[in-house]
């Protein structure tokens, strides 16, 4: 006897798979968009505090590698990955430079180390999480 699968079963298997599938689409979509957004967001308020010319650029190249990346721009996840994990040795080396000279600040050294923690988040989720590179993978692809 061969266990061959009917129709019905078939279809649920297939409905059952495609509802797997969004889900991890949509979780992946979630987490590119998180980011993409608290990047411009981190832009406009880095160009409010210190306006000027370069600062403006900054925020236009944000927003463009944001959008790039939720229409699923793959190299500019390997961008934003990479540049997340540049930015944490950065913060190592800015608390060990600054705050082994100066007074300790404490509510700035809060924010370097939620930056540090942010980016150590973001280049993980983005080199590894599954969801995310489905999303990619499927934006990409339409």
């Amino acid at each position: 006897m061969e266990n061959r699968m009917t129709e019905s079963e078939r279809q649920a298997t297939f409905e059952q798979f495609d509802k797997e599938q969004r889900k991890i689409y949509f979780k992946g979509k979630i987490i590119i968009l998180v980011i993409a957004i608290l990047n411009i967001v981190c832009s406009i308020v880095t160009c409010a505090l210190n306006f000027n010319f370069w600062t403006l650029v900054a925020l236009i190249i944000q927003i463009v590698l944001s959008s790039a990346l939720y229409s699923g721009i793959n190299w500019v996840r390997y961008l934003f990955a990479a540049g997340a994990t540049i930015a944490v040795f950065y913060v190592f080396y800015i608390l060990g430079f600054v705050y082994n000279f100066n007074v300790v600040r404490i509510p700035n050294m809060a924010l370097y180390l939620l930056f540090m923690a942010y980016c150590i988040i973001c280049s993980i989720v983005l080199f590894t999480n599954k969801s995310v590179s489905e999303y990619i993978y499927t934006r990409g692809n339409t």
